[in-house]
């Protein structure tokens, strides 16, 4: 396996979901936006890469996705985490 290239931001979880999951799914996103609780605006800055996924937020995206609520979390870790190195580098 390749390292990750660290210069490289990794994926945001909305991207994740806009790309890959929710299109496999089937479902539109007004129904995704009610089976999560949120607003169709939030997921659309969600999916936009503007909106964070939070620990509540992963634990919707958890329960309606069957996959449980850390994948979401270390996703959204990683990514702030890239940024916020990036931004107080030297």
């Amino acid at each position: 396996m390749m390292p990750r290239d660290i210069n490289r931001c990794p994926t945001h979880p909305g991207e994740l979901l806009r790309m890959d999951v929710f299109p496999a799914s089937g479902i539109d996103a007004p129904e995704i936006a009610q089976a999560l609780g949120i607003s169709c605006q939030s997921l659309d800055e969600l999916l936009a890469a503007r909106k964070p996924v939070t620990p509540d937020l992963a634990e919707r995206l958890g329960q309606l996705l069957e996959n449980g609520p850390d994948l979401w979390i270390r996703m959204q870790a990683a990514h702030d985490d890239w940024w916020a190195r990036r931004n107080n580098a030297p």
